[in-house]
């Protein structure tokens, strides 16, 4: 009677557990993801991460709540904390706190978050938190981004990914911003046509391409 009590303990127990995750967003269909922190949850913490609302006591506080959750591999859990220690664009950056920022972006990009892996992709572009610019990681992360996402997200990094195989100049070989990539006209073609597949509605990449097909 005690073992048939437990096993149903722990199916309840189970059970509730399930029940408290959400689906997060953004997330290719074959890749979901789930976490504790829903919407809801983060709602009264967003104001945070606006200029007009944003305090550095509130955001140590933001990382004592968001702390367990990173620990137990939470994927908006580790994403979340990974934001509340990029405080750059507040001008209260530290290069202590942007390792623990980098450190869980990469634990939320490997646990399979699209939004992290974006992130990483515009840190190593632009060269953001302390990162020095760095074309092939930014593709690599924009690439595992793309792989991650849900359809219009993969459709706008594809026509983002065209856009650097085009040179409006001429060029020919590096693109010169982005050594990642080559200059490579039919590349981009295919990647705006590849965009356009996968979002109809992606307006960019319908006017891109036909302006490549009229040349």
């Amino acid at each position: 009677m005690k073992i048939k009590f437990s096993i149903l303990l722990g199916l309840m127990i189970l059970v509730g557990s399930i029940s408290a995750q959400v689906l997060v967003d953004n997330q290719d269909d074959k890749m979901p993801l789930y976490t504790e922190l829903s919407q809801e949850i983060l709602s009264p913490y967003n104001k945070l991460f606006t200029k007009s609302e944003f305090s550095v006591e509130g955001m140590k506080e933001f990382r004592s709540f968001l702390k367990p959750y990173a620990d137990k591999g939470d994927p908006i859990g580790m994403f979340m904390y990974a934001k509340a220690h990029d405080l750059y664009p507040f001008k209260k950056g530290s290069k202590a706190d942007a390792k623990i920022a980098l450190e869980y972006f990469e634990k939320a990009s490997d646990a399979g978050l699209a939004d992290a892996s974006y992130i990483l992709y515009g840190h190593y572009r632009h060269g953001y938190m302390t990162l020095p610019k760095d074309s092939y990681k930014s593709l690599e992360y924009m690439k595992k981004a793309m792989e991650q996402s849900n359809n219009s997200t993969k459709a706008a990094l594809m026509t983002g990914l065209a856009k650097l195989h085009h040179s409006y100049e001429g060029e020919v070989g590096l693109n010169k911003d982005f050594p990642a990539v080559e200059y490579n006209t039919e590349l981009a073609k295919y990647y705006l046509t590849e965009a356009i597949k996968l979002n109809p509605n992606n307006n960019a990449a319908q006017e891109h391409l036909a302006s490549l097909n009229e040349k």
